[in-house]
């Protein structure tokens, strides 16, 4: 929760703004002209990384302590109700155990981050069209420091993320998207709405298209908020494809594949403008559906190939 970061040895020098910067950074995003840009937002667990980051640094710090993970979890009511309240219980025992920032800085170093997952933040980026956010519902440190740690900081506009103190205890509070708008979200966790957040930018910015990128069910409510120029890419095998195949219209669902193939394609809007009640709109909670087009994919390697036919141009 400090001021925006630098991101080191990189001469044009790039801010990567926290989530406490998050009018600044999306002022920042607007003053410089999105209209000709394309806004991609990633999730992060099992999305920019092949992990949970919050279960990882458990595993690598006290092995004793994940050995109980889902025991403990599902023996205590508050905790099968709310994961951030089983984070905060887990920091504590590693604050107990002795363990510093540092020692948890130092096991994100191992988090599974791809080669191909490194490729397209650094090609996304590299094209001088695109800006990258991430949007989770991890922390903003386990999130930096991970992205520090491979060198992709800089890539990244903003991180948008509960935020983590260090002192005097480990302590994650919650996002608290009250900040910019009340809370009547059916499909997330109280403490973030992704929707809302994504809602925030799309009012204040317009970007010529927009790319959610995620694997949850919480990435299901900003996947409702686009319009069908834009494009959500889900992970195969995890709920935010089953919740798109659940919820899109029947006749939308014949063309169901996987593996990076084609899941849904409509004749997209004209870019000049997006489509009144379209982008931005509040989700009405017993209406679920998705205009965007759909595109599933299973690895790094096949969301690669995704941004490359999509987005960027052909060698």
């Amino acid at each position: 929760m400090s001021a925006p970061n630098s991101a080191a040895g990189n001469s044009s020098t790039r801010e990567t703004f926290l989530s406490v910067d998050l009018a600044k950074a999306v002022q920042h995003l607007a003053d410089r002209g999105t209209t000709d840009r394309v806004l991609c937002v990633f999730d992060f667990d099992w999305t920019i990384v092949d992990t949970n980051s919050d279960e990882y640094v458990i595993e690598q710090l006290a092995p004793d302590l994940h050995s109980r993970f889902e025991e403990t979890r599902l023996s205590t009511p508050l905790f099968r109700q709310s994961w951030l309240a089983y984070m905060n219980y887990l920091m504590g025992q590693l604050h107990e155990l002795g363990f510093s920032a540092a020692d948890i800085s130092r096991s994100l170093k191992a988090t599974p981050l791809s080669l191909e997952m490194q490729e397209v933040l650094r090609t996304l980026t590299a094209s001088g069209k695109v800006d990258v956010v991430v949007l989770s519902d991890a922390n903003e440190f386990f999130i930096r420091e991970t992205l520090q740690h491979y060198n992709l900081l800089e890539h990244v506009s903003l991180i948008i993320s509960n935020p983590f103190l260090h002192d005097p205890r480990f302590t994650i509070l919650p996002f608290s998207p009250t900040r910019h708008s009340d809370h009547i979200c059916t499909l997330c966790n109280d403490n973030m709405c992704k929707g809302t957040v994504l809602d925030y930018i799309l009012d204040k910015t317009e970007y010529h298209r927009v790319v959610y990128i995620g694997d949850g069910g919480n990435d299901f409510c900003p996947s409702t908020r686009l319009c069908s120029s834009d494009v959500v890419m889900a992970r195969d095998g995890f709920h935010l494809v089953r919740l798109l195949r659940k919820y899109i219209a029947a006749e939308r669902q014949k063309a169901v594949s996987t593996h990076g193939a084609h899941l849904h394609r409509r004749r997209r809007a004209k870019h000049t403008s997006h489509p009144e009640g379209l982008r931005g709109q509040r989700l009405n909670a017993d209406k679920f559906d998705v205009d965007a087009e759909v595109q599933v994919w299973c690895s790094h390697a096949d969301l690669l190939a995704l941004f490359r036919s999509l987005l960027l141009p052909q060698p």
